[in-house]
């Protein structure tokens, strides 16, 4: 496949932007094997090999729709576990203002389904966060329901505005509640809970392209 919109973006490029639409994603990632990346990033990925993808990632430099730039050693974006994938010689790539642009003409996104989370203040909460309180209030509905049991609240929810729902994109408002990390019930049934996953593949879609990483982080992670 080649040019597909009127960016001129191929469709690993579009994929390529996709992926760093929340988090700026390691180089390294490029030379995962497509089942890995499809498995950990729940999302589709074109035919490609490490090579093509970093050729691909190089013109999208060249054309200023994202910026290679060296890894921060703390690691701020959470997306990265492993520190031993970390040093002073990693870099990563983010989209640009341009790429953006570019991606959020190609993939028509919906902001107000827009859904997340992060490391809350301790190391055993997170933070869930949508647009929209009622979003909100299904995600963990949904979460609860593919653990098997229900999380502990350790914050009132709370309403952000504005809220910076990535490194780029500023929304005018944003809601957000912190839970302690559940372990599964002792009557934890994993088929029933694939069930709703699947179902909540379909509730996080919030563009056209791809879905969000929030699937992925909290259950493959």
């Amino acid at each position: 496949m080649h040019d597909i919109n009127e960016n001129n973006l191929s469709v690993t490029q579009l994929w390529l932007l996709t992926l760093a639409v929340e988090y700026r994603i390691p180089l390294r990632f490029m030379s995962w094997s497509a089942e890995h990346l499809s498995r950990n990033f729940q999302i589709h990925v074109p035919d490609s090999t490490p090579e093509s993808r970093i050729w691909n990632l190089r013109d999208l430099e060249r054309r200023s729709l994202v910026t290679i730039e060296p890894l921060e050693s703390d690691n701020p974006d959470g997306l990265v576990r492993s520190p031993e994938l970390l040093d002073d010689n990693d870099f990563g790539y983010e989209l640009t203002s341009q790429g953006a642009d570019a991606w959020e003409l190609n993939s028509k996104p919906d902001w107000n389904r827009f859904l997340t989370n992060e490391a809350g203040d301790s190391s055993d909460t997170s933070l869930f966060l949508a647009a929209t309180r009622d979003r909100l209030d299904t995600y963990v509905e949904y979460w609860s329901a593919m653990r098997g049991s229900k999380p502990a609240v350790t914050s009132e929810p709370f309403r952000m505005c504005p809220w910076k729902a990535t490194y780029w994109k500023v929304l005018p408002e944003g809601f957000g509640v912190e839970l302690k990390d559940s372990i599964p019930s002792t009557d934890y049934d994993r088929a029933e809970a694939l069930k709703v996953f699947e179902k909540f593949r379909g509730f996080e879609v919030w563009c056209e392209y791809g879905i969000s990483l929030t699937a992925a982080k909290k259950l493959f992670w």
